[in-house]
């Protein structure tokens, strides 16, 4: 959190010490919004160049398309446990647990 208060937010040691932490929340909220607003504009621009050159795209582009903030990060699908599996490792555990502290 420091590191983003001096380095991205601008902030003195002062000042940080001194913030509430909805504060903080506050300024960082506000932060991402501009750097999002910022991308836009230069998503805009990109896709407005991209859209009206020589070798225009057969499907348009939009500005979304060259804003990193946006772009999907692709996640593998986890795979859940069912309940069985699930009470089975529970009980696995709770039995080498009791093996551990041995008889009473």
């Amino acid at each position: 959190m420091w590191a983003i208060a001096r380095l991205d937010l601008g902030l003195t040691d002062d000042e940080f010490g001194t913030m509430t932490p909805y504060q903080f929340e506050g300024l960082l909220k506000r932060h991402l919004q501009q750097r999002e607003h910022q991308e836009f504009l230069f998503g805009q621009l990109n896709a407005t160049v991209a859209n009206t050159g020589f070798a225009r795209p057969e499907n348009p582009a939009a500005p979304r398309d060259f804003m990193p903030s946006q772009r999907v990060k692709p996640t593998e699908p986890v795979e859940r446990m069912t309940a069985q599996e699930f009470s089975q490792a529970i009980h696995a555990l709770a039995a080498r647990h009791a093996a551990r502290l041995g008889p009473d």
